[in-house]
């Protein structure tokens, strides 16, 4: 249906003698605001939304036609009826009014004190819900997508974005920086770009907007090589975005520039050792980054297998060895996430290192009891007790010149796992105990008023029904069988 402001309203005149309210356009926000500023700003929301709506340029004879009649100083408090958009944000998107008219009536209205940082309903100011027009775009008809995408309409959208970052008063944090940067470079044309590259240079710098590009063009090539090419990284390609600022935590949809080299199967272990090393160093905290599924890049790594299995490639160990390698090297204090990894079923212990035979001689023996750093379900790391089942651990897939893992444990919990490296970040002695600084910590249970020993691993059952195994030292729980069961619980 017509909006009824194209109907009554078929030429930009009527607007300068007639409000919306005169055209009978309901509104409860009028009920409140009958005269004075908060009328001519409820009028001036109603023109802006049927511009919006219809994809008609919003004109500013127009808007200076409604904000005379406030005769008073405007509020900008009024939004849509749905209480989500402001008047800036409703220019701004009108992406069908020329970009000169843009750039004026906007720069008209944060001149009369229109707020730059307010938020719609989705938490955008009017700048970022300029870029999510053409990031998250919305629209479901096949012309409205045509006319968003229109030549015409970027350079409109260019605009508004270069003339909201020309407003000293809009908070520009380093995260906005990388978006806008992204958005030119993924959705907006070439011819305009510099405009708006520029505006931002005057407001941060030009070594921030040349980080963020360079940052958004190694995202772009470690996506290229994963997922279009099907090749290795190559670490002097990453070397040189660096060299220009990259970020190696610049994100794309949750995706760190680390993480995408991780989920990359098919790289050289070499060329890895140099990726990783270079992108640790740059920035040492982007490998405790965790992902939207709250997984760290070293526990996309372990599981390389299943990464290599969805791209139909072989197993690919090269990420989890190269890259675990690179947060072992990171300075003590620094906490890459490193842990222990569940064993698989194809692996086993050797007895003897593989690769260099100068190899240092492990710490602990077999039958020794050790502690372990894990990382359980819910994403929070703990020290697990075990015993020293094995040494120097590997997988069929591992390279020769690797010396695999030197200790496969057995933990009390029942699991399986296997320490790649012979440092106490990872395992340590038992009787060495817990680090101070743990990351996580478990309450220990209550002791026994009765003061008896019993035994540490116990069946209990939940208020569910079910049977679970609890630890009387750790107070750790896991599932276990029914007591009538043939499984003991405690493997």
């Amino acid at each position: 249906a017509a909006s009824p402001l194209a109907t009554a309203c078929p030429t930009d005149c009527w607007f300068l003698v007639m409000s919306a309210a005169a055209l009978g356009l309901p509104s409860t926000r009028r009920e409140e605001a009958k005269s004075g500023p908060a009328a001519a700003e409820c009028d001036l929301i109603d023109y802006l939304e049927h511009c919006h709506v219809e994809v008609a340029p919003v004109s500013l004879e127009i808007v200076n036609a409604f904000l005379a009649r406030a005769k008073g100083p405007l509020t900008w408090s009024q939004r849509t009826e749905d209480g989500d958009l402001s008047i800036l944000h409703l220019v701004a998107m009108s992406y069908a009014t020329e970009p000169p008219a843009m750039a004026a009536i906007l720069q008209h209205l944060i001149a009369l004190g229109a707020p730059p940082n307010v938020k719609d309903a989705d938490g955008d100011t009017a700048l970022e819900a300029v870029l999510a027009l053409s990031e998250d775009p919305e629209e479901d008809d096949e012309e409205d997508i045509l006319q968003l995408n229109s030549e015409a309409a970027k350079q409109s959208q260019m605009a508004a974005v270069r003339t909201l970052l020309e407003c000293p008063a809009l908070e520009l944090e380093r995260a906005l920086v990388n978006r806008i940067c992204a958005w030119l470079l993924l959705h907006m044309p070439k011819d305009g770009r510099e405009a708006v590259f520029a505006a931002l240079e005057k407001r941060v710098g030009p070594g921030t907007v040349q980080s963020a590009i360079a940052s958004q063009e190694m995202l772009k090539y470690l996506e290229i090589r994963a997922y279009e090419e099907n090749k290795s990284v190559e670490a002097d390609k990453v070397a040189e975005f660096i060299r220009r600022g990259a970020s190696p935590s610049h994100q794309t949809n949750g995706a760190t520039s680390l993480l995408l080299v991780v989920l990359n199967p098919f790289s050289a272990l070499k060329e890895l050792e140099a990726v990783f090393k270079m992108m640790l160093t740059a920035e040492p905290h982007v490998a405790a980054i965790r992902d939207g599924f709250k997984l760290t890049p070293l526990q996309w790594a372990c599981d390389y297998g299943n990464v290599a299995a969805q791209r139909q490639t072989p197993p690919n160990p090269a990420a989890m060895l190269a890259l675990f390698a690179a947060i072992m090297a990171l300075p003590r204090e620094v906490d890459g996430a490193e842990v222990c990894f569940n064993t698989n079923p194809g692996g086993s212990c050797t007895g003897s290192p593989g690769g260099s035979k100068d190899a240092v001689r492990p710490r602990f023996l077999e039958g020794d009891r050790v502690l372990c750093r894990v990382i359980q379900p819910g994403g929070d790391f703990e020290w697990e007790e075990g015993v020293i089942v094995g040494l120097w651990y590997r997988e069929a897939c591992w390279p020769a010149t690797h010396q695999g893992a030197p200790y496969e444990v057995l933990l009390d919990v029942g699991q399986r796992v296997f320490a790649l490296a012979d440092d106490d970040r990872v395992v340590r002695s038992e009787a060495q105990g817990r680090p101070k600084k743990a990351a996580t910590a478990v309450a220990a249970p209550p002791a026994s008023k009765e003061g008896g020993s019993g035994p540490r691993f116990q069946r209990q059952r939940r208020p569910d029904g079910e049977w679970e195994l609890l630890d009387t030292v750790s107070g750790k729980t896991r599932p276990c069988s029914p007591p009538d069961s043939d499984d003991d619980g405690e493997g």
